[in-house]
């Protein structure tokens, strides 16, 4: 019994280190094709999810150092108030790692002035935008505002936070590859760039086709952070 009580402590220590993932609310703005919501019925599901509670945000950091926030069905920001998720964090797990990964859509900027005065160092922002101008970033990401992301990326560069623009290479936007890692490196911004796993075959007469440069550009970062 002594070895399972040893083996079982051993084991919620080590899921005390996990990298939760948690969606924080059923919504989001864009209608890139790919996502679940834009699946047959995939909008009806997705509304009946609800929204993380404080106290259940509460929950997890009580027993994990690290919360991302990556919607695979919504994105983090348009939940109710996830300015409040991010004053808790400041102020009463100001150790705790946070990554926030969102297309940043919709708000103004002074909605950001108010989330990156509640970010540091232990917060990092990553920003979906597959191009590096609207016209081609708006194929895929449809509903998205470069220009106004890229400022809010900017926002957060001279705030001093960690900024990340992720690249999801595709055959329709490669030809900005080059301009997106100039853009990234002038502007003090990491340019983190991958590649997807989504193709489902119903979606395949939108013509949306994996970039031809996947073998000859891994997956990598660009970047001052990584010079």
């Amino acid at each position: 019994m002594s070895n399972f009580h040893s083996f079982y402590k051993s084991y919620i220590d080590l899921q005390k280190k996990a990298f939760f993932n948690i969606e924080t609310t059923h919504r989001c703005r864009l209608q890139c094709p790919f996502c679940q919501r834009q699946r047959k019925g995939g909008k009806e599901k997705v509304k009946l999810a609800g929204e993380f509670s404080y106290d259940s945000f509460r929950k997890v950091y009580d027993f994990t150092n690290c919360i991302n926030f990556c919607g695979q069905i919504s994105d983090p920001i348009y939940h109710t108030n996830f300015l409040k998720i991010l004053e808790i964090k400041k102020n009463e797990y100001p150790n705790n790692r946070m990554y926030i990964k969102t297309n940043g859509s919709g708000k103004k900027l002074s909605w950001w002035e108010k989330a990156y005065d509640l970010s540091d160092k232990t917060t990092e922002w990553t920003f979906g935008l597959d191009g590096a101008s609207q016209n081609t970033a708006n194929i895929y990401r449809v509903g998205t505002d470069f220009d106004n992301v890229f400022k809010v990326m900017q926002l957060g560069v001279k705030k001093s936070l960690d900024i990340i623009w992720q690249f999801i290479l595709f055959e329709h936007n490669e030809h900005e590859l080059e301009l997106a890692k100039k853009l990234s490196k002038n502007n003090g911004i990491v340019l983190n760039v991958i590649y997807s796993n989504r193709w489902p075959q119903e979606k395949e007469h939108l013509g949306l086709k994996k970039s031809s440069l996947q073998k000859e550009v891994p997956v990598q970062k660009y970047g001052l952070k990584w010079k």
